[in-house]
């Protein structure tokens, strides 16, 4: 399990993001954003460090589509994580 964006480098994971913006305010109906991307490891890494938490991640990001803070992260451990530690 990594903690830090330098061990799921290190790991292989992949982290995908999509916005969470719309679903409904009070009697309001929003129309929900449906962007989502994969995020660039590397430029994160080059931008955040490799010491910053993933539980962070998400209140870091905006979506470039809507302009919303309301960014849902996902972490994608590659599928032979154990050929990956060795």
């Amino acid at each position: 399990m990594a903690s830090t964006l330098g061990e799921a480098h290190d790991l292989g994971w992949k982290i995908r993001a999509r916005c969470a913006y719309g679903h409904g305010e009070g009697m309001k109906r929003i129309r929900p954003c449906t962007y989502q991307a994969y995020l660039d490891l590397p430029t994160l890494l080059w931008t955040r460090g490799r010491e910053f938490p993933l539980g962070l991640l998400n209140d870091r990001l905006k979506c470039p589509s809507c302009g919303s803070r309301t960014v849902a992260v996902f972490f994608i451990p590659p599928a032979n994580s154990s050929q990956r530690r060795a």
